[in-house]
Parts: structure tokens; C-alpha cells; sequence
């Protein structure tokens, strides 16, 4: 295949909005030069990864919570790659390149690098190349504010004096901002309170566990579906490795960390979603090591999983003696993760 040259976004000068919206959903298939057309939310177009000739064939949905999603009607290649953009991107390339490229070469293109045949130019800046990363994220309906952790941490007692009196380190609870809330009045009062990042950084609200036997164990501020605790942290580490492992609690999060495996992310119990598949996706991994607890539940948590991913990853789901990774032996831990 002779080597293509296509124009990104944004042009130089040009601002995006953090999430993605309706107007930036064009620019991402004039990008990869497909002709398409609109009506009423929908983008239709031949189906470019399996190389179709029916114009309505594909179709790029602006999605709910402006989350876009796409589907092929004919040959289902969005099961292949995944409904996520990241998914649609990574379908194209390996059409195009002729072979199967990973969610790193996703990333690279988004970054304007060169992809063995396919060269995007692009102003190659940490701005420009943020931007167009940022473009693919979650929605906005995250309602995350602009608090910063010190102040999170004022109002907190860290590190979490309940946590600790179960085994914690005071070292990781620190890490993560968690702390016990006294505050009277508050929805957190006498819990052990867990901040939530985003992907970012950016603080998208807490949870809550009782530290004086409330029937309410865990309570929330926020839609824990729409993120992965801990993804703030593991990001780089899940980029550079290929690898993620995943947990369902922020305290068996705590533990895989302390240990040294820092790309570990939390889903906050067993269910999984939509949106959490696509921050899989965004994160570049391409094997997906699924540490649940050893119940039913747990088991069923790991199926889960893997029926919804489909075919973008591939699956280790190890067995350990404890209930749960908070409470196995380190040296159990370190031998299944080392593997």
C-alpha cells in the first residue's frame, strides 16, 4: 500500500472542546479521508475496515452522553475491534496497513506519528498531541469538579486511621488521598473516604465505607460506572507494558499496588460497563489480567469481562487461595502476576 498523508486536528491555532461532540466526530473520519453523511446523529459510510462498497453499511452514532459508538451492519467488525472510536480507529489502520496494529499504534496515530505506511502530519506539540487524545474521552455528564487534593486531604483525617487497623500501609493510603471523614453533616460523615479521579487527574468524587457498622457498607457521590479507580495512576504503566490488571475493590487496588504492579485499575464491584470498556480501550492495553474475588460472584464478574470485550484483548484470570486479593499472601500475588 503506497504511503498517505492526511491532515489531523486541530489546525494549528484551532481549540477543542475536552469531550467529544458532534462537530469534532467529522473531522475524525476527514482525517482518515472517508466520505460520509449525516442525518439526525448518525455518520453513514462504506464500511472501511472490511473494505465495503455499501454506503450505509458503517455508522458512527453520536451516542448517549455524547459517547460515540459505531457499528458495521454487514460484517459486525465493530465486535472485532470494539464500538469505542479507539475500536474504529484500530479497525481502519489494520485494514489499511494490511495486518493487526495494537492500541499503541491507535495512540500514535492520534499523536501524529508515523505508523509504518500511514503518516499523519500534525503539529506534534504536548498540546496539540493532548488534545486529540482528549477528543476521544468520556463524556462530561462525569460532573467532575475543580477540587484540589490538598484541599480533599484538609478535610479528611489521612492516612485513613480504619484502614490502616486492617493492614494497610499508611504509605499507599496516602498515595491515593484516602482519609476518615469526622464532619458532621456530611454525606461521608464517619466513613473511610476513597477519592475518585479521572483519567486525568481531575477529582470526579468519592466513596465512602462505614467505619461504624452502618447497614450502608459502601455509599457514592458519583457514577462509578463511568470510570476505573486508580486509572490516573496506572496509565503510563499500562501504556508502556501492554498490561492491566484488573480488580474489583479500591482496597485489592491498594494491595496490587503496594506490592509494585502499579498498572492495576478498580471497576468498584462486579459490574461492567460500556464506559469502562472504552477507558480500556483508550489505555493502550493489549492483555487484560482479571484479578476478581474467588466467588461466584467474582467468577461470574471475570465472564463478564471477557464477553464484553470480546476479541480486543487477551485474558489471564488466575486463581489464588484467598478470598480476595486484599487478603492473599503477598508472595501468592507476586508469583501470579510476575507470570
Amino acid at each position: 500500500m503506497s504511503t498517505s498523508t492526511y491532515q489531523t486536528y486541530p489546525k494549528q491555532g484551532q481549540t477543542l472542546k475536552k469531550y467529544l461532540t458532534s462537530d469534532q466526530i467529522p473531522k475524525i473520519l476527514e482525517t482518515l479521508n472517508i466520505e460520509f453523511k449525516y442525518k439526525k446523529g448518525t455518520y453513514s459510510f462504506p464500511c472501511p475496515v472490511h473494505g465495503g462498497d455499501n454506503h450505509s453499511a458503517c455508522t458512527i452514532f453520536e451516542g448517549r452522553y455524547d459517547i460515540p459508538n459505531w457499528n458495521c451492519w454487514t460484517h459486525q467488525c465493530q465486535s472485532t475491534y470494539g464500538k469505542g472510536l479507539y475500536g474504529f480507529i484500530k479497525g481502519v489502520l489494520s485494514y489499511r496497513n494490511g495486518f493487526e496494529v495494537d492500541f499503541k499504534a491507535v495512540n500514535s496515530f492520534l499523536s501524529g506519528e508515523s505508523i509504518d505506511s500511514v503518516t499523519v502530519a500534525v503539529d506534534s506539540t504536548d498540546t496539540q498531541r493532548k488534545l486529540i487524545t482528549q477528543c476521544l474521552s468520556i463524556g462530561d455528564d462525569k460532573n467532575t469538579r475543580n477540587i484540589d487534593p490538598e484541599y480533599i486531604r484538609k478535610n479528611l483525617v489521612c492516612p485513613s486511621p480504619y484502614f490502616i487497623s486492617r493492614g494497610f500501609s499508611a504509605e499507599t493510603l496516602n498515595i491515593f488521598d484516602v482519609g476518615d471523614s469526622y464532619q458532621e453533616g456530611r454525606q461521608m460523615y464517619q466513613r473511610a473516604v476513597v477519592p475518585v479521579y479521572d483519567i486525568d487527574g481531575k477529582y470526579a468524587g468519592c466513596c465512602g465505607r462505614t467505619i461504624v457498622g452502618d447497614p450502608n457498607k459502601w455509599v457514592y457521590s458519583f457514577c462509578k460506572g463511568h470510570f476505573l479507580y486508580g486509572l490516573n495512576f496506572s496509565f503510563p504503566y499500562i501504556k508502556s507494558s501492554g498490561k492491566v490488571i484488573i480488580v474489583e475493590g479500591n482496597p485489592d487496588a491498594w494491595k496490587v499496588f503496594s506490592l509494585g504492579f502499579k498498572n492495576v485499575v478498580a471497576i468498584m464491584g462486579t459490574a461492567f460497563t460500556d464506559e469502562q470498556l472504552l477507558l480500556l480501550e483508550q489505555s493502550g492495553a493489549l492483555e487484560l489480567i482479571i484479578l476478581t474475588d474467588m466467588d461466584d460472584a467474582g467468577r461470574e464478574c471475570a465472564e463478564r469481562i471477557i464477553t464484553r470485550c470480546g476479541r480486543r484483548f487477551n485474558y489471564r484470570v488466575p486463581e489464588y487461595s484467598s478470598k480476595d486479593p486484599g487478603e492473599a499472601l503477598d508472595e501468592e500475588l507476586i508469583k501470579i502476576l510476575e507470570k
